[in-house]
């Protein structure tokens, strides 16, 4: 997908962008701590599939790095680098950590919607310094450590 400077992106449902508000508004404790909500797989999971995970709560169950690998098994396909699709593609990282495909700016820089860790919201962030945080993009276990860690939904 090329975008071009001041066009608009229409997404399937627009759950990272109400995720982003409602973490804020929701679970911002007055200490500035949050009530651990959803993680970074699950929002994956969920957020690729158009599912809205904004008020989750962490009691409500959160995936594992299996857990994930095995929703990717069952739904996803590996994907090639180039074939990233905005909102729709799940790239796994080392040190357990998965980001949505968010784009690429015109000097190549490309860009994750994250969920750093149990406490900060989601945020988006450039591939490159979630890489170097995390140790670098690692293909997932479910499909025997092939291809590029780059997932797309099947149907797509």
């Amino acid at each position: 997908m090329n975008i071009q400077e001041g066009s608009t992106i229409k997404l399937k449902n627009n759950v990272f962008s109400k995720a982003s508000k409602d973490f804020a508004k929701n679970f911002i404790n007055e200490d500035n701590s949050s009530e651990m909500s959803y993680n970074c797989h699950t929002s994956c999971v969920l957020g690729t599939q158009g599912i809205d995970f904004s008020n989750r709560r962490w009691e409500e169950g959160n995936l594992g790095e299996r857990g994930r690998d095995l929703i990717l098994m069952e739904k996803y396909e590996p994907a090639l680098p180039g074939s990233q699709e905005f909102g729709s593609t799940i790239i796994t990282f080392d040190r357990d950590h998965s980001a949505i495909y968010f784009g690429r700016s015109q000097d190549g820089t490309g860009y994750v919607w994250e969920k750093p860790n149990f406490v900060d919201g989601p945020q988006i962030s450039k591939i490159k310094e979630v890489s170097k945080r995390t140790g670098g993009i690692r293909p997932s276990n479910a499909f025997g450590n092939q291809k590029f860690g780059l997932y797309n939904l099947r149907g797509n």
